[in-house]
């Protein structure tokens, strides 16, 4: 039985009129009109010629083959999710040629939606982009839950981008459509989380962790298997959250659990490392700070992805700052920028805090020759500005005019080479 959407789209997509349809297929004009209206439906006689007259041989274009080639494009979904990603990749060839072949605009969305989900898993941007670009262009043919997944995309490639707030926006989108919770699966919440705890609502992020966790272990009794792409994360980044808002004994119970658990099943050394990051992380949250440079010291034995050890040098720099040890801080940033800089300004500028509440000769020379250089490269002239002036209060009070006078003619200089910059680009 033909759906009755897929006939009028198939005979548009020929350049026919319902008259040319009706003529080339051998039936009055009044029967396919009736057809496309759902007033009748197809009979099999009818299914047979025009698969032969438009030769469409091996177009699934029966309501019953549209439903089998759905359930196949949420397989594919399904394997990107659970990690699954050579298996997810041996299908998409065949996949793309049968939803071209459906002659549904909704199949195609679908398959171009989760083609999308495939390259921003496996990292390909210059892909992603393409297929977000294509995705944009075509929005108008979008039903709603069609809808729902591109704003869920939008948001994972803004929350990687680090535009948080409209990663945030994003995903609050999504969530009003979905109202009754039937498309939410455990990438979204787990998402939404992270955009949470990234803007600083770690009580509403712990809220959404909560809900991936719950789901994630539904998922593991409904499908048989558990989502090993996530179980980590959202013990870690739930521990994370709670240490931030002060619940300090219940997130290291998640994670000593989760790292009995890791331990027994003899999982990989990059996932125990990964559990012990998110402890030391917990450690840091909660002030401990020698208990999470000792922590992140166990973590850097484990082998792991360059992300996890650029955030393990940069949080070990924090515990190393915020004791005041600034040396030992500025080494651990170094080695973490020999990996990657991402999130290092934020690094940057708890040590400028630190540099300016120690106020020793030492603490100040590094904030000078180190902090203030690097900050100024990534464009934080805001803060530096705003620590100088702490520290001509400082030296007011001190009677310091010669530092008084240096620091000044510092923010003069900042301000001229802001004002050159925004000349230069027109602004």
């Amino acid at each position: 039985m033909i759906y009755h959407r897929t006939l009028a789209y198939i005979r548009t997509n020929h350049g026919l009129s319902q008259e040319e349809f009706a003529k080339a297929l051998g039936y009055d004009t009044e029967y396919i009109i009736a057809l496309e209206t759902d007033i009748v439906r197809a009979t099999p006689e009818f299914t047979d010629r025009l698969r032969n007259e438009l030769k469409l041989h091996d177009a699934p274009i029966t309501e019953d083959e549209r439903a089998a080639l759905m359930i196949r494009l949420f397989e594919f979904k399904s394997k990107i999710d659970y990690g699954e990603l050579n298996k997810a990749e041996k299908m998409m060839s065949q996949l793309e040629k049968n939803t071209k072949a459906s002659y549904s605009p909704s199949t195609v969305n679908f398959y171009d939606l989760f083609a999308a989900y495939y390259y921003m898993t496996v990292g390909d941007k210059e892909v992603f982009d393409e297929k977000m670009a294509a995705l944009e262009n075509k929005t108008r043919t979008f039903s709603t839950r069609h809808k729902f997944h591109y704003k869920h995309l939008i948001g994972a490639r803004e929350y990687v981008a680090q535009n948080y707030k409209k990663a945030l926006d994003a995903y609050m989108e999504a969530e009003k459509l979905d109202k009754n919770f039937d498309w939410y699966d455990v990438r979204f919440i787990f998402g939404y989380g992270l955009c949470l705890s990234a803007i600083g609502y770690a009580a509403r992020a712990v809220e959404y962790f909560r809900k991936a966790q719950h789901l994630s272990l539904w998922q593991k009794i409904y499908d048989g298997k558990p989502n090993k792409s996530y179980e980590v994360d959202i013990d870690c980044n739930l521990a994370f959250n709670l240490s931030k808002i002060g619940r300090c004994d219940e997130a290291f119970k998640i994670l000593n659990n989760r790292l009995k658990l890791e331990k027994k099943k003899g999982s990989a050394k990059a996932r125990l490392g990964h559990v012990y990051l998110g402890i030391g992380t917990s450690y840091l949250y909660a002030k401990r700070y020698n208990d999470a440079i000792k922590t992140f010291d166990v973590a850097y034995k484990y082998p792991n992805q360059y992300n996890i050890y650029s955030a393990l040098f940069y949080r070990k720099a924090l515990a190393f700052i915020k004791i005041g040890n600034i040396n030992e801080g500025l080494l651990s940033i170094q080695e973490g920028l020999n990996v990657s800089s991402d999130g290092v300004w934020k690094v940057l500028l708890e040590a400028l805090k630190c540099s300016v509440m120690l106020s020793e000769p030492e603490s100040l020379k590094h904030m000078e020759t180190i902090i203030i250089p690097s900050l100024l490269k990534y464009y934080q002239y805001a803060e530096v500005v705003k620590y100088y002036k702490e520290l001509i209060n400082y030296h007011i009070k001190k009677g310091n005019n010669e530092a008084i006078q240096a620091h000044s003619v510092a923010i003069i200089r900042i301000y001229k080479n802001l004002y050159e910059e925004h000349i230069e680009g027109g602004l």
